[in-house]
């Protein structure tokens, strides 16, 4: 699909990769192309939702886990996860602003043929589509190549954009 089209507003679901700068990714989900802020608004398959907490519990050590009584995940994120925030985005980000007293509950949306889909993050975290910035493929895994302008560029495009 075209980038443009990604862009568009949808009725149904397109899936689609999902990568988050603070912990990588990507990860396999769905999105409706709402948009937020800028960002990307995936949701995800209880897999990767369950990949995403685990990779924020070994980044960062904090609690994150699917809760059973529920059937939501509860995300407390810790200090680690603020003052790495922080430093990566600068003065636009201070702990002192962002209040992390209480738990992040992420909640579901049951889906008539893609089942139940977890809202990770979801209008609130800045997600990425982990697509090529040069032709607009979904990328299968994120290559780091270092700066954000080059993480997004495929091998078969690598080299035919001038920015890179």
């Amino acid at each position: 699909m075209p980038r443009e089209e990604k862009r568009q507003p949808l009725t149904e679901y397109r899936e689609g990769s999902f990568y988050l700068e603070c912990v990588g990714g990507p990860w396999k989900g769905y999105t409706l192309n709402e948009g937020w802020n800028g960002w990307a608004t995936p949701r995800f398959a209880r897999a990767e939702a369950d990949a995403i907490a685990a990779a924020f519990r070994d980044r960062f050590g904090c609690d994150f886990a699917y809760d059973e009584a529920t059937g939501k995940y509860l995300f407390a994120p810790c200090d680690h996860v603020c003052k790495e925030t922080s430093a990566t985005m600068g003065s636009e980000f201070t702990c002192e602003n962002n209040s992390y007293d209480e738990a992040e509950v992420f909640g579901y949306y049951d889906h008539p043929t893609l089942g139940r889909l977890y809202l990770i993050g979801t209008f609130g975290w800045t997600w990425l589509d982990a697509e090529c910035m040069v032709c607009g493929a979904d990328f299968p895994s994120v290559v780091d190549a270092g700066t954000p302008d080059e993480r997004f560029i495929c091998p078969p495009c690598m080299g035919t954009d001038p920015r890179v």
